[in-house]
């Protein structure tokens, strides 16, 4: 079993609501998850913290090495997902998305001097890790403080892994449709 933290800001939009429940129960149907709901309310936070107070209460509460945080407008492709996720995972990346089959992903531009990413036929490093991220259990100990109130937190949540020697990137295979792009309640 795997715990899924599944990540949302109910009732400000409807057609994201609805969004929503279709990926949620989508992720009712995957086989060896454990769905938990995760809101601003439940962790008693403004949307504006929610970001990170999302990613620190998954990290603490998940009971395996590897959890899910998945924002509630990413939805699975059809097949079962999490034994891919688990076969796929490199030994130094400290979180992994899905990639977002319906966006055009080009690779990662903004490389610092002197650092060379990682890709092989699974993995693709990259600045910054979102929608749905496959996460390492522990691979932070201090969570970075967010540094503006726009959902920056996926770059900054990054830099904090590589400060730690871990990496952030995505799965080449493994999918997953964005579909509330424009509609973010998650700030």
């Amino acid at each position: 079993m795997i715990d899924v933290f599944f990540c949302s800001v109910p009732g400000e939009d409807p057609v994201r609501e609805f969004i929503a429940q279709v990926c949620l129960e989508r992720w009712k149907r995957e086989p060896n998850a454990t769905v938990i709901r995760v809101t601003p309310s439940l962790l008693d936070c403004c949307d504006v913290d929610f970001q990170k107070e999302r990613r620190v209460f998954a990290d603490q509460e998940a009971v395996g090495p590897y959890y899910i945080v998945a924002d509630d407008d990413c939805l699975l492709d059809s097949p079962p997902i999490l034994d891919d996720c688990r076969a796929a995972m490199h030994f130094d990346f400290g979180v992994v998305a899905l990639w977002p089959d319906n966006h055009k992903m080009g690779p990662w531009t903004s490389v610092p001097e002197g650092y060379k990413p990682y890709e092989d036929r699974w993995l693709l490093e990259h600045a910054a890790a979102g929608g749905i991220r496959f996460c390492r259990k522990g691979a932070l100990e201090t969570w970075p403080e967010p540094k503006t109130k726009t959902a920056t937190y996926d770059g900054e949540h990054a830099e904090a892994l590589r400060a730690m020697g871990m990496r952030t990137g995505y799965f080449k295979r493994i999918l997953m449709y964005h579909l509330g792009k424009g509609r973010s309640t998650v700030r």
